[in-house]
């Protein structure tokens, strides 16, 4: 298994449990500009749609948290012999955040801590009036894009993952531009 797939995994597990300390469409195939076809997918539980390189992998983990158990429902797909992971995770939370920048602030700091690497850059964003922050962490041997959103009771984590001296793909820009959240 690729090291950045279980790196993201660990990342995602991470937030997960730091956030819990906190708490009191419809999507056409398309063709990424490298020629490489994207694949629709659509959760209905999890309320979102995205384009991702192929048909996901799907796990549901519960996730040990200070409120409890949180599950933790995520869609992987790895390309490029193991170059490239793209995942999309969502979780639900009993209470919806009251300071969601504060939030999002601390599912940074778990993915930072958890692989051991450095903010190398972010940004504030948004979709459809969520809030939400684009993170690019830097690890040893990986660099990490994750954008993380609020909505309501949910954190939606979409990410991507890449040794460090990989290219980027252009598939990562379709994917990204393609996550829609359906409430």
């Amino acid at each position: 298994m690729f090291t950045a797939i279980r790196m993201t995994r660990k990342f995602s597990a991470l937030s997960l449990a730091i956030l819990s300390l906190l708490l009191p469409g419809r999507v056409q195939a398309a063709t990424a500009l490298s020629g490489t076809a994207m694949t629709p997918v659509f959760s209905q539980a999890g309320a979102f749609s995205v384009l991702m390189p192929g048909q996901p992998a799907t796990t549901v983990k519960a996730v040990k948290t200070a409120i409890g158990p949180i599950d933790a429902h995520s869609f992987l797909v790895e390309t490029g012999g193991g170059a490239y992971a793209y995942m999309v995770v969502y979780n639900d939370y009993p209470t919806t955040p009251a300071n969601p920048q504060r939030v999002l602030n601390a599912v940074r700091d778990g993915g930072v801590e958890s692989v051991r690497g450095r903010v190398i850059s972010e940004r504030a964003i948004a979709l459809d009036g969520h809030p939400g922050k684009e993170v690019v962490i830097e690890a040893e041997d990986h660099v990490f894009i994750n954008r993380m959103y609020i909505a309501g009771q949910r954190l939606y984590q979409v990410m991507f993952a890449m040794h460090k001296n990989a290219s980027l793909p252009q598939e990562v820009r379709v994917f990204f531009s393609s996550f829609r959240i359906h409430s």
